[in-house]
This record gives structure tokens, sequence and C-alpha cells, in this order.
């Protein structure tokens, strides 16, 4: 039998549904202003289900479609070339000159190479200059292009005219999630960046990260937000991604890839009490520097839980862990849209919310190892990365430590506070 004749028809052929092999239907229809097939799973094995949920999409996506939405995410390398074409009819017309243009051509060329040409434009997130890693290694646009001997007023303008190109793609054509990027510190000592600083804004104080996985907690609640089971599903995910991701370091691309066959959780006692902990594996092919490696970590029973619901939803619990279906990686854009709501929930400030991305998560789990007295050279392994890149990445850290090891000689007795061995004033 035929791929075809296995499908059937939605509102008279307009759109598709067939199962997959593992009995899920799945969603697909062509969409003619793009040129391609749309297809999503349903995530139901049930056929009535199935053709409710389809004649639902149909009408959404067409809705969509009408209102100026892009159903396919382009890559970086398209995005710019959308703006560049309206950059050239300016050109053609003398809104602008023709140097000027080559001008703009030069600069956006630097950011294309930055983040990779096959880069999805609705990956990039607000931090994207501050903060992204290229070649294998973390760096900013910043130091990127001062390696590359671009001097600082060269720098400036060719963040100036990506982020004059993001607002484009933002405003006019619904491209891109986000419709500036934070620029990150021009100002350059001995070839490095105070990129720790950046790093330190960019992570969670206690209380925020309290905040954050409370607001998580209530963004999924079914019953409170009066949700279906798809969006319950989703939310779901994306609340047990963060909280896995905060205990594991894992980039965020590594988290993508882990398969159930990666992982296993297993029981333990400390200090009197189970905890879960999760044996990792990181394939070299999925590892963002190429190495495999293996490590314990907490947040077991995230990876329970989560598995669990998998098999509620009839989702695929032997493929893909954080995965819809089990088949296909949870897309960044879709990850960063919940992002930006469970944030609006949260009690963190606007300004520290502008800062805080998925990638926080791992500066997260990097910056309580480190407090916690892990050494350098473990949190490196750990993390896939080299100790240099600790060292100069968690800089700021430095400072915290010195201060917990210098309070932990001081007491507090009768309201006044004294050091071992010598009395302090304490007025």
């Amino acid at each position: 039998m035929s791929d075809d004749t296995k499908r059937l028809q939605i509102y008279g052929g307009k759109a598709s549904i067939k199962p997959n092999k593992f009995g899920v239907w799945q969603f697909r229809m062509w969409v003619n202003s793009e040129k391609r097939y749309y297809e999503k799973s349903l995530r139901t094995k049930r056929r009535l289900d199935a053709i409710d949920l389809a004649e639902a999409r149909y009408i959404d996506i067409q809705n969509e479609i009408k209102n100026g939405k892009k159903l396919f995410s382009f890559t970086i390398k398209q995005a710019v070339e959308v703006y560049l074409a309206h950059r050239a009819r300016e050109a053609k017309s003398g809104v602008i000159t023709e140097g000027r243009y080559k001008t703009i051509t030069t600069h956006l060329s630097h950011f294309i190479s930055y983040v990779g040409e096959t880069e999805k434009a609705a990956n990039l997130g607000i931090q994207t200059l501050v903060r992204f890693e290229h070649g294998r290694e973390e760096t900013n646009y910043v130091l990127w292009r001062t390696n590359q001997k671009a001097a600082k007023q060269t720098i400036r303008n060719e963040m100036a005219t990506i982020n004059a190109c993001q607002r484009y793609l933002f405003e006019i054509e619904n491209i891109v999630n986000v419709p500036r990027f934070v620029l990150p510190n021009l100002k350059i000592s001995g070839g490095t960046t105070k990129s720790g600083e950046e790093v330190r804004r960019m992570t969670f104080e206690k209380e925020e990260w309290k905040s954050f996985y409370t607001a998580l907690r209530s963004y999924a609640a079914k019953v409170k937000n009066k949700l279906t089971d798809n969006e319950e599903y989703e939310r779901e995910l994306v609340r047990h991604w963060c909280l896995f991701a905060a205990n594991s370091g894992l980039r965020s691309g590594e988290q993508r890839q882990l398969t159930w066959g990666d992982v296993s959780v297993v029981k333990d006692k400390h200090n009197g009490e189970e905890i879960s902990l999760a044996k990792v594996n990181v394939r070299g092919a999925t590892s963002k520097v190429g190495k495999a490696r293996i490590f314990w970590c907490m947040g077991g029973e995230y990876l329970l839980r989560w598995k669990k619901l998998q098999k509620e939803y009839g989702g695929n619990d032997k493929g893909l862990i954080f995965s819809l279906d089990g088949l296909t990686e949870y897309e960044r854009y879709r990850l960063h849209r919940h992002w930006k709501v469970v944030m609006l929930l949260s009690s963190i400030s606007v300004d520290k919310r502008k800062r805080l991305v998925p990638y926080s998560l791992r500066h997260l789990a990097i910056t309580n190892m480190y407090l916690s007295g892990v050494s350098l050279s473990d949190i490196a392994f750990y993390c896939g990365t080299s100790v240099k890149q600790i060292e100069g990445t968690y800089y700021h850290l430095r400072e915290e430590k010195m201060k917990s090891v210098a309070t932990a000689r001081l007491i507090k007795r009768d309201g006044k506070t004294y050091t071992v061995g010598q009395q302090l004033v304490d007025g």
C-alpha cells in the first residue's frame, strides 16, 4: 500500500493525516505561500481524535497565514538575504547610496559567519551577541571580531547594522522572535572582555530561581489554566527541560539530542534521605566539543516523572527524551516562546528578565557546583569544556567564594560578631 493510500483526507484533500510506525497520527498540508509541506505530530493514537485535531490545526494555520505569520524557520542566511533585498531596493531608488548598501552587506556577512549560516533565525535570542558558541568555543561578538583584528568603531557600527536588520525582520517580516540584541561590553583589555560580569548578570540568583520554578509549576497547571491535553503536555515538557537543565548543566543542543538510551536513574541515600541520581552519557556526535563524556547529576526524579507523562500521553518513551513525539527535536524557538511567558509569571525584575535565557540554566548549574566546592577540573569535565574556559567565564565567583571562606570564621554571640581567636568591634 502506497503512502498516499494510507492517508486520510481532511477538508477535501486540503490537508491529510496518517499514523507513523508507532501508531501516532501525523498532520500534513501544503503551504503554497512558502512552497513546502507543513507536518506535525497530533500526539494521539485515536483516529477520531486525530481527525478533530487535524481540522482544528488546519483552521489555525489558515489564520496564521492570513495574518502574515511564517510557518517555517528561515536560516539566518536566508533571513539576512530578505533584509538585504529590502536595502537593495532602497539603494536603487536612491534612499541610500550604493556604497552604504555594500557596507551593510559586509557588516551582515560577519554576523552570518558569527552565528553560522545554517543557524535558524528564530533560534537567536536577545543575548546572541553577548554569548554564543562559535566553533565549539563560547564567545561574544566583540571578542570574536576583536580576535579578527577589527577596530572598536568597526565593531560598534557592525552591531548597529545587525540590530537594524533584526528590527526589520521582527517588525516587518515576522521572521525572528526578538526585535533587537543586547550589545556586549566594548571595553577590551588584554584581548578579553569582561564576560564574567555578563555571565553573572545572566545567572539566576537564589530567590530568582525559586520564583522561576514556582512559575513553571503554575504555568503547567491544567485545571487552573484550562489547558487542553496537548497544551499541558507541551508545557510539562518545557517545565521538565528547565528543571533537568538546571541540575545537569547540559548545553541546549546536547540536551535536545539526549535519548532515553543515554541516561539511567538510580536511587541513593544522602544524609538519610533518598535521592534520584541521573547517569548521563553525552555522545561525541551530540557534544558541542565533539568529545563523549559520562557524568552523574541530581535531577533524576524529573526524568522519571517526564517519562511517566510521555507514557500517559501516548508518546514515544524510547527515543528522544525532551520531545513531543520522541522522534523530533524540540525546537529552540518554541522553548524561547514558553520561556518568555514563564518569565512574565515570575516575580523576577523586568531588567533581569531581559538577561535570563535558557542558557542561564547551564550558568546556574556551574555556579552551584563551583560554590559547593567542586574542583575546576571536575566542573570542566562535567560540562564538556576546559578549565581555562571555566576560569575565564566564571572568575566573578572567586570573590563570592573568598567571602564565604572569610565569613566561615565568624560567629555571632549576644548580638555581636566574633572571629575565632579574636574579638571584633561590632557597634
